[in-house]
Formats: structure tokens, C-alpha cells, sequence
């Protein structure tokens, strides 16, 4: 829980480096937020009573966070601290009691120092997330060597969420690739045409392809169904020579 943390990492370094420890100015019971809020969205048409349901839209988490300074501060100190919360974009944010679940976040609207006129005091600020979900860190697998041309690689996704892969590629000898889930049954993740050699990055997120040859680009020859991984034991079975690493995060919903 965030609360009961004594620091928090926000990029790349901990509030302890600054002399300041994560701090609850509530008295009693801690309330957190256990999930982001989310709205149902639906069209109302005249005559009937009941509204076609469209989508459920899901906001971006916000976590307020409350630090102090252990010892008074001077103008160097407070400097060095608006220096490292002033971010232009999403950085990984995380709380010591639980480093694992790892947040992507910058602060917004007003930062506010409470202090008692003696540089001794706390800072108050709201950090957005960039999503509803939380994340583990990067894991980055193995290389797998698939050049017999078929291989089963087990996968497992110990989060809430589905988990959408970068997948890297080393093709060996040219011709096509597949990847199918044997355990969920979903579309069938294929390239065709490939050559000897070929690197291909594909981020199935962003629905981004990348490759190492110059003037090349494979969305032609991608069938266009990314990979999508969903909770449980996934059993992949990769059809086509080559090599083979994914890399992803779990995706947690609370």
C-alpha cells in the first residue's frame, strides 16, 4: 500500500536521497484508492428507455502523496527537489512497500509546502498516471531458439490485465512466421515473405514494426493481428526458424 510506505522511487531516484520520507497527515484509518474510477458510456434513443451500451471508459489514476523533511531545508535543497519532480512526461513511480508495483506518473496541478516558518515542513502534490493499471518492471526473456521450426514456449501472466509484448525476432532462412495460442485460441499473430537474417521488432502496444533493412517495411507482409496474452499459463507455439525473446510488463488493474 502507498500510505504505509516510508519512500517512494520517482524517476530514477528516492525520496530518501533528499532527506524526506513519505508521511499520512489523516488521522485513523488510511483510505487509498483500490481502482480507478470508470464511466459507462451509452446512447439513449428516443422512444426507448434503455440505453445502448457502447464501452466502459476507464480514467488514469491519480495518487496525492504527502513528504517530509526529516531536517530543515535550505534554498539548495528545495532547488534539487523541483528540479527532480519538474518532468515533461511519464516517469516510473513506486513506494517501498511494495517496490514491484510500479506506477507511471508526473505531478500535477499545485505543489504546496505546509511548514511552521522554521524550514520545517511537508510538501503536498497529486501525481496522474498515464493509464488506470499499474505495472511490474520490465522483464525481458530469454532468447528461445525456435530454428526447428516448431516450438511450444510456455508464457505466464500473473497479472490482472492482457499484456501486449514487444517481440523480438531473429529470422533463420527466409520464409514465413507465426505465433498461435494454443491455450486462448486467438488470431494467429503471422508474417510471411521473410529473409535469412532478418531482425524485426514488433511492438504489439503501439502497433509499431520495425526492421533492420534499409528501405524495408513489413506491415505489408503482417497480417495485422498483434499479439494479445491474457492472464494464466499461455502456451505460444511459434511455426517458423528462428530466434526468439519477448519483452513486457504485467499489467495490474488495482
Amino acid at each position: 500500500m502507498i500510505k504505509e510506505s516510508l519512500y517512494f522511487s520517482f524517476a530514477d531516484r528516492r525520496s530518501s536521497d533528499f532527506g524526506i520520507l513519505n508521511v499520512s497527515v489523516q488521522s485513523g484509518l488510511f483510505e487509498e484508492t483500490f481502482m480507478s474510477s470508470r464511466s459507462i458510456r451509452e446512447t439513449s434513443v428516443r422512444g426507448n428507455s434503455k440505453p445502448y451500451f457502447s464501452e466502459v471508459e476507464r480514467q488514469p489514476k491519480t495518487i496525492p502523496v504527502n513528504f517530509a523533511f526529516q531536517d530543515t531545508w535550505n534554498d539548495d535543497l528545495i532547488n534539487e527537489v523541483a528540479r527532480w519532480l519538474d518532468v515533461e512526461y511519464y516517469e516510473p513511480l513506486f513506494f517501498s512497500a511494495n517496490i514491484d508495483k510500479v506506477f507511471y506518473a508526473m505531478p500535477v496541478d499545485d505543489i504546496s509546502i505546509i511548514h511552521n516558518g522554521l524550514k520545517q515542513g511537508y510538501l503536498t502534490l497529486n501525481f496522474r498516471c498515464d493509464s488506470p493499471f499499474n505495472y511490474s518492471h520490465e522483464i525481458v526473456t530469454n532468447w528461445e531458439d525456435c530454428t526447428s521450426g516448431d516450438k511450444i514456449i510456455e508464457f505466464e501472466n500473473l497479472g490482472t490485465n492482457d499484456i501486449k509484448p514487444i517481440i523480438e525476432i531473429i529470422k533463420v532462412d527466409t520464409g514465413d512466421l507465426s505465433i498461435n495460442n494454443l491455450s486462448d485460441y486467438g488470431d494467429e499473430f503471422k508474417f510471411t515473405g521473410l529473409t535469412d537474417k532478418e531482425e524485426l521488432i514488433v511492438d504489439c502496444e503501439h502497433e509499431d514494426i520495425s526492421v533492420n533493412l534499409t528501405n524495408t517495411w513489413r506491415y505489408d507482409n503482417f497480417n495485422d493481428k498483434y499479439l494479445s496474452i491474457p492472464y494464466g499459463v499461455n502456451n505460444l507455439q511459434v511455426s517458423g526458424k528462428c530466434y526468439i525473446r519477448f519483452i513486457y510488463r504485467h499489467v495490474f488493474s488495482n
